[in-house]
């Protein structure tokens, strides 16, 4: 994992390296559960990914809250018991209410319908790591300029709620 990748980011690689094509399979080896439904900005059934992943990636899952999901963009804004509710609600298994629960779905704020990317943390991404990742701070609301090369991020056409409910979008499927 890059520093703010997104977590469904750092999925989407590992299935784009395994080569698998099939959704369902992909959600029985992370998280054996077909019904999980990949989320951009608040991806849920952390527990459930970390009981089949944990022995590779060693990390808390507090940590993955905080360095890969948009949860910390709403700290200050919430009460600690309902930071705390949410937090447990990406954590559990069950269901994911956290985009109805933070007021995502309600919002006036305008979140990103397609990923974007700065052209040239893209270009370095490819020639230091040999891979793209999408970027947790290009996806949230209101961010339009990469704040290192001061440039207008592009929109990559690719959206963020994919057209098959149960698909990982990979950077890796943008075409410069």
């Amino acid at each position: 994992p890059q520093k703010d990748e997104l977590l469904t980011s750092i999925l989407a690689r590992l299935v784009h390296q395994l080569g698998i094509k099939d959704d369902k399979v992909v959600l029985d080896i992370l998280f054996k559960n077909r019904m999980v439904i990949p989320s951009a900005f608040l991806q849920g059934h952390i527990g459930e990914l970390l009981s089949q992943v944990g022995h590779i990636w060693h990390i808390q899952p507090k940590e993955i809250i905080a360095q890969h999901t948009h949860l910390p963009l709403f700290k200050p804004f919430l009460p600690t018991q309902r930071y705390e509710t949410l937090e447990a609600d990406l954590l559990s298994g069950h269901v994911n209410p956290s985009m109805l629960r933070t007021g995502i779905n309600a919002s006036l704020i305008h979140w990103p319908i397609s990923y974007k990317i700065c052209p040239h943390c893209r270009g370095n991404q490819l020639e230091l790591l040999g891979h793209p990742y999408w970027q947790r701070l290009f996806q949230s609301p209101g961010v339009t300029v990469c704040p290192k090369h001061q440039c207008q991020l592009i929109n990559t056409g690719l959206t963020i709620h994919s057209s098959r409910r149960h698909r990982f979008v990979s950077a890796h499927e943008h075409q410069n």
